[in-house]
């Protein structure tokens, strides 16, 4: 189990829960020169669009601000601790005697500046780029907040004086809030403002007071405050993955040929306007579906589409973030799945950079209908969350985002969210001889360079150099392999013939998959390495260690026996045999449960009658 830092203190999203009540008494009860105001309800009429309905644009304000005032109880709670403040105040002591007032004020200070930190971050991504100079702002005076009067005080000020800003900017002459994204950027002005006063006045008080933050993390969802700096844990322009080249895909085509276009089209946008020109157009469809059976290469075209898309985004500098949504996102905690999954689609709303989604085995991740009585508790959550992001009220694309979602089984899912992906790509996987080959050369081409593989192309001809073959470990003939399979070999096998067995093992046992090839290449390359590592490079540094990487990669290449066709033919032709034998095994299975079924069905129907004729017998 992971450890926490000592210190880093994490602000949850429960701790924070406990302080919603009175963050909602708060933002529902502003004090302004005697009179009570809600600002729900000024920041709804602040729309010019929309006066009776709170738009997406308002709503979000709302929620960060809620979260925000939540953070700021949450903080000042622990401050309020470790300072001492708690006791001394719980001692009788006032404001204005000893060091109370100090540790007031950086207390408010701190626990400002965390909460609207938190509010400028949860809202950076609502506004693009390229239009934050043109939207509304707002600007206050300096030491225009007060900090040091008390917890709630402190706070009732400055919500007051947001309140007052909101109204002075709806007297103006000249309309301040013409767009839904003005009351986002005033309000984030606002706020901006509220934070670097608050770090102001933190900064000033004594080193005593600074050293409480001074070293600390606090870690509020994906942002941290150490002392009275602020970084986003997002991760790295630049993901980390491992890269798939098109000549690595074989088979599928049609899907290879529309991803590498999508991810090349999805690059095109252009985060100053919060827009993609192909979008005026089309082409470039907001959410893509895969289906086929396991084994067919669904994973492998996601990793080409991001290699491509990586690729795109670093040659123009364009941020890069990715998330990858699996059953790991199901929580027991009830609450907990839908709030892990809103963060995770969460980033594509952003629009600072190009944010694709994905969603590996759906059929996992949402088990079958809606009505289905397995749908239940967390399952319903990610059904209608993922519907709402598919092609919901809110949904927006704006061409740099785009939905992925693979499966094995796609009459597992929901018919409703099926239909709700635009793009849908069969996935076959490799099915020719051809596909076949050159699936097992793409495999096997590290260990061909380094001459590991003893295999021939039916152009170079099929012998195999007495040097590679010396220590090859070559097998008997496998001609009966093939010859049971109505195949004909000539010497050993090369290439194509092996593409031509993995065929016709397809054909007659469809579950043949490109995944199978793979974990028979994984066995041989285990049997390549059929040795015992030489105790002398334990004993003399010299002998192994000591040498330099390259020589030691060749000192173990020498170890490994050469992978021959005969070796690739059995070990395909036996894990054919192991799947074949599985899926017989399951058919056996199948059939049981069918009979027993039938079985208890007669049965009862015996027993029904038994029963009727008795009671025909009583007279009843």
């Amino acid at each position: 189990m992971a450890t926490q830092r000592a210190d880093v203190h994490p602000i949850t999203p429960e701790t924070r829960a406990s302080f919603r009540p009175v963050a909602e008494r708060r933002l529902s009860q502003v004090s302004v020169r005697g009179a009570t105001h809600n600002l729900v309800e000024v920041v709804r009429h602040l729309d010019p669009t929309d006066q009776f309905l709170l738009r997406e644009e308002s709503l979000k304000v709302l929620r960060a601000l809620r979260e925000s005032l939540c953070t700021y109880y949450a903080v000042y709670d622990l401050l309020e601790k470790h300072t001492g403040l708690s006791g001394e105040l719980t001692a009788g002591e006032t404001a204005e005697r000893g060091n109370v007032r100090p540790k007031l004020r950086f207390v408010s200070a701190y626990a400002t500046f965390a909460a609207a930190s938190q509010f400028v971050h949860a809202t950076d991504s609502l506004i693009p780029q390229g239009r934050r100079e043109e939207l509304a702002d707002c600007t206050v005076p300096a030491d225009y907040f007060i900090f040091g009067q008390g917890r709630d005080e402190d706070l009732k000020s400055a919500l007051s004086k947001y309140y007052t800003a909101l109204a002075e900017a709806g007297d103006q002459d000249v309309p301040v809030f013409t767009d839904p994204l003005d009351a986002v950027s005033y309000t984030r002005s606002f706020l901006m403002a509220l934070c670097e006063q608050a770090r102001a006045t933190g900064e000033g008080c004594a080193p005593d007071l600074l050293a409480c933050v001074a070293d600390v993390t606090f870690r509020i969802d994906d942002l941290e405050l150490t002392g009275w700096d602020t970084a986003a844990d997002r991760p790295a322009a630049r993901v980390a993955f491992r890269p798939v080249t098109p000549q690595e895909v074989v088979g599928n085509e049609e899907a290879k040929k529309r991803l590498l276009r999508y991810a090349d089209r999805l690059a095109l946008y252009d985060p100053t306007v919060g827009r993609n020109p192909l979008l005026e157009l089309g082409g470039l469809p907001w959410s893509v579906f895969l289906d086929g059976p396991p084994g067919t290469g669904k994973t492998s075209l996601f990793r080409l589409y991001l290699t491509r898309l990586s690729e795109r985004t670093e040659a123009i500098g364009l941020p890069l973030q990715y998330e990858f949504i699996d059953p790991g996102v199901k929580d027991e905690y009830y609450g907990r799945t839908a709030r892990l999954l809103t963060e995770k689609l969460g980033v594509a709303h952003r629009r600072d950079g190009v944010f694709p989604l994905f969603f590996d085995d759906l059929d996992l991740l949402l088990l079958g209908d809606r009505n289905s009585p397995n749908v239940v508790g967390a399952d319903k959550d990610i059904l209608n969350l993922t519907m709402q992001h598919l092609d919901g009220i809110h949904t927006v694309p704006v061409g740099n985002s785009q939905t992925l979602a693979a499966t094995n089984q796609p009459l597992g899912t929901d018919d409703a969210l099926r239909q709700r992906f635009q793009d849908r790509l069969p996935v076959d996987g490799p099915v020719t001889a051809e596909h076949f080959a050159q699936l097992q050369r793409v495999k096997l081409q590290h260990a061909t360079d380094l001459g590991m593989v003893a295999v021939a192309s039916r152009d170079s001809g099929r012998a195999v150099s007495a040097e590679v073959a010396e220590g090859a470990g070559e097998q008997p003939p496998v001609e009966a392999i093939f010859r049971s399979l109505n195949l004909k070999l000539r010497g050993r096998p090369c290439w194509e013939d092996l593409g031509a067995l993995c065929a016709e093992l397809k054909r007659e046992y469809p579950g043949f998959s490109g995944r199978t090839l793979e974990n028979a290449l994984q066995t041989l390359r285990v049997q390549s390495a059929d040795f015992d590592v030489p105790e002398e490079w334990f004993e003399s540094p010299e002998a192994f260690r000591a040498q330099p990487f390259e020589r030691r990669v060749e000192l173990l290449r020498d170890l490994f026996q050469a992978i021959t066709g005969d070796m690739i033919a059995r070990e395909l032709y036996h894990h054919f045999e192991i799947e074949r034998r599985y899926a017989d095994q399951q058919a056996d299975s199948d059939r049981r449960q069918v009979l027993n079924r039938l079985i208890r069905q007669y049965e009862a129907e015996e027993e029904f009658r038994r029963t009727l004729g008795k009671r025909g017998r009583n007279g009843e």
